[in-house]
């Protein structure tokens, strides 16, 4: 399996080399119009949060709430959560399992660090979610990449 860096990562188009990536953005095409081309039941989006506020990044009841935000202003359905503090000065791992599909997220306070996983099928609005994470974990700086799952699916 062949890993993409962040380098090569474009947006919703992280299997896009180099020489192509620079094609497209000399065209101008536009990504989004390219990914309604194609069918894809959903896309998967990876968020790693820098610098958020430590005492929330150990706080699962507040973790399981801010991701329940974020699943609404998806416009997403929430079918079940499950949130587990690993402990005094630990971080949190949880899951909100939606009929859309999923959002989780893994912290680690001493590192004022988050990674989270969302993944919506349908016309699930990922920006809404992104932006609410972003500033509900007072992140100092983020990096988003988005996947678009099963586009080779024939429409």
């Amino acid at each position: 399996m062949q890993k993409t860096s962040p380098s090569q990562s474009l947006t919703g188009f992280g299997f896009v080399n180099g020489a192509l990536r620079r094609i497209l953005c000399q065209t101008g095409i536009n990504l989004n119009a390219a990914k309604s081309m194609t069918h894809s039941p959903g896309t998967h989006a990876l968020l790693d949060l820098y610098d958020c506020d430590a005492a929330l990044l150990a706080d699962a009841s507040a973790l399981q709430a801010l991701l329940q935000r974020a699943a609404d202003a998806a416009g997403a359905t929430t079918l079940a959560a499950h949130f587990h503090h690993f402990g005094d000065g630990m971080g949190v791992t949880g899951v909100l399992l939606l009929a859309e599909s999923h959002i989780s997220i893994h912290t680690w306070p001493e590192h004022r660090f988050a990674a989270l996983d969302v993944f919506l099928c349908g016309d699930g609005q990922l920006e809404r979610a992104r932006a609410l994470l972003c500033e509900g974990l007072r992140a100092g700086r983020a990096d988003w990449r988005e996947f678009f799952r099963g586009i080779s699916l024939k429409g």
